[in-house]
């Protein structure tokens, strides 16, 4: 079923019951929760979300991957490469999270002008793991297959 609220993720707990459920893909974490209080309240919004969400996992037992919007600010950056202080209410998502990726495909920046074509660079998309709570930060190279939007290990031989 489709799920829009970190309420509504309770049902995991019957779903699991009956399924083998070990991955939830919350799309995304600013459209969940109370809306309606105003922007003097977003941060403590997303703050609650993200607590939910790892709660949830906790006691559900499964990986939570839950999607984050970004700030412009990286596209004005040379590289493009987002840090943890361009997710949009940071503060808490940052302290939840056991993990944290950022997706790159410079293509997408040559695709729109901000980039100049680089053929070590085609066809490639990099995870930048910003944040590993029982690990390494660095980056992690895949293949980007556009057609049917699907990322797979990368030939080694193009490396």
């Amino acid at each position: 079923p489709y799920i829009e609220t970190p309420d509504q993720l309770k049902a995991i707990e019957q779903v699991k019951a009956e399924n083998d459920v070990r991955l939830v893909m919350f799309d995304y974490i600013e459209r969940a929760g109370n809306r309606k209080s105003g922007n003097e309240n977003e941060e403590n919004r997303i703050a609650q979300v993200a607590a939910g969400l790892k709660t949830i996992a906790k006691d559900c037992d499964v990986t939570m991957v839950a999607l984050s919007q970004l700030n412009r600010e990286v596209e004005r950056r040379a590289g493009h490469v987002p840090t943890l202080a361009d997710l949009r209410q940071s503060g808490r998502i940052e302290q939840e999270a056991d993990f944290i990726g950022a997706l790159v495909r410079h293509d997408y920046y040559v695709s729109i002008g901000l980039e100049k074509p680089d053929v070590e660079q085609e066809g490639i998309a990099e995870i930048h793991i910003l944040k590993m709570r029982e690990g390494e930060q660095g980056i992690v190279r895949l293949q980007y297959v556009p057609e049917i939007t699907a990322f797979r290990n990368l030939d080694r031989s193009r490396t």
